[in-house]
């Protein structure tokens, strides 16, 4: 169930990357700042503006979080569907491809060894079939 949400969520985060969904728009920052992001990282925080390319329910309260965000600049955003906003741009959707994969993959992983043991020795015949 667990892989089953999160590769959702990766979806949905991936969808919003590429521009199939969310709210396009531009987002200006009014102020930016450096957040502790546990482990002793920091990531850069930027709240501001979002005005929507339709020129609909502007948000100025809106929070961004931007690596190399600075006061004063903009950059192309989309809504996401669970709620706040990300930026369009090719790392985004390389991260959530990544996300994805790795997920379905140990999905995958944790389905075949849930498996009973003639099972998994059938499939792995099939798959292998031994060389003469």
């Amino acid at each position: 169930m667990f892989f089953l949400v999160a590769g959702g969520v990766m979806g949905v985060v991936g969808a919003s990357g590429v521009g199939w969904a969310g709210t396009p728009g531009v987002f200006t920052a009014r102020e930016c700042h450096l957040e502790s992001s546990g482990r002793g990282g920091k990531n850069t925080s930027c709240s501001g503006t979002f005005v929507p390319d339709d020129g609909t329910l502007t948000d100025g309260a809106a929070v961004l979080a931007w690596p190399g965000g600075r006061a004063g600049r903009e950059t192309r955003v989309r809504t996401v569907l669970l709620g706040g906003y990300q930026r369009q741009d090719a790392q985004e959707v390389l991260f959530a491809l990544i996300g994805t994969g790795t997920l379905g993959v140990l999905g995958a992983g944790c389905g075949f060894a849930s498996l009973p043991a003639r099972l998994r020795a059938r499939l792995v015949d099939a798959a292998w079939p031994p060389r003469p």
